[in-house]
């Protein structure tokens, strides 16, 4: 005789659960209703106030009217989008221990803006998660005094309030001749701190030495260890960690403002296009500026719709027989 057990609900979960799918409706609001109103024309959105509806293709006066509105429909913002955003990027001059330097403007478009996000977030971010895994790894596998002081330092530096660091910092860069530049990009993204470095400390920390024993006795090298057998093991865990940071990257549009100008991302130029009201910013209406928001959430989508499986996937490692 078969006996079935039933399962008692919470009220803490059901609020929780509730909680839960009001912020994921909420997100797929705002997304859908930046994707309609993307497909508008600005007549549509501005001049009839058609806020929430459906595209309209039916109430124009003229049918030139009409031809607008059904090319919006056709994502014909996203077309102007591509072949029409373009600004000029201002001069820029600055003062460093080799004297004064002076940087030209220029005029930039989307694809300049799209190479430069993908140096910043995709080279630079790809950086960060290998540098923050290996000292994750140093640190966790490799038990001496300097892990402990580096881990504790880490900690530390979490814990207590630091600010004001950031003006020494661009000093120092422009001292160092690396401010301004792709190569500050890349630097810049050389930090093992973070709780990615903590997420990486204890995913080591939990790994057997079964792994490492095993290819120390066929004579395998620390190096060779780490490039053949720690790294594979470690690529869920290290693509997780990457699309986070990639993400928080792509959308980041302060930190190019602020220590590359000359070099802006599309996530600044997004910005711009949000905030400026005249100039060479050629995307005024409200239509054409989402659907720059759409272009520049769709990398970040595509990379996780691609990878969920992996990334959603189990980070245990296994293979051991104990």
């Amino acid at each position: 005789m078969s006996t079935t057990k039933k399962s008692k609900i919470s009220i803490f979960k059901i609020i929780i659960a509730t909680v839960l799918i009001l912020y994921a409706l909420s997100i797929a609001f705002v997304i859908g209703w930046g994707f309609l109103t993307s497909l508008k024309c600005t007549m549509d959105f501005s001049d009839k106030r058609n806020y929430f509806g459906l595209p309209n293709l039916t109430d124009w006066p003229t049918l030139t009217t009409k031809e607008v509105a059904k090319d919006a429909l056709l994502f014909g913002n996203y077309a102007y989008i591509w072949k029409n955003f373009t600004y000029t990027v201002e001069a820029n001059s600055y003062y460093s221990k080799s004297g004064v330097i002076e940087v030209g403007a220029y005029d930039t478009n989307i694809i300049s803006l799209l190479f430069n996000s993908f140096i910043f977030a995709g080279v630079g971010c790809f950086l960060q998660a290998l540098c923050q895994m290996t000292m994750g790894y140093m640190c966790a596998k490799y038990k001496f005094k300097m892990s402990s002081i580096i881990y504790t330092t880490i900690v530390v530096m979490m814990s207590l309030p630091i600010v004001g660091s950031q003006p020494a910092e661009i000093a120092l860069l422009k001292d160092l001749g690396l401010y301004n530049s792709y190569l500050c990009m890349i630097i810049h993204k050389f930090c093992f701190g973070g709780i990615h470095f903590l997420l990486f400390y204890a995913f080591f920390s939990n790994m057997s030495n079964g792994y490492t024993e095993a290819a120390e006795i066929d004579g395998a090298s620390q190096l060779r260890i780490y490039l053949h057998i720690i790294i594979p093991l470690s690529m869920k865990m290290v693509g997780t960690i990457f699309l986070l940071l990639f993400i928080n990257a792509w959308n980041d549009y302060q930190t190019p403002l602020v220590y590359y100008p000359s070099f802006p991302t599309f996530a600044y130029g997004v910005f711009r296009m949000s905030t400026v009201t005249g100039g060479t910013v050629n995307t005024q209406g409200t239509p054409q500026r989402f659907a720059g928001c759409m272009i520049l959430a769709l990398p970040a989508l595509v990379i996780f719709v691609c990878f969920k499986n992996i990334l959603m996937g189990s980070l245990t490692t296994g293979g051991l027989k104990e």
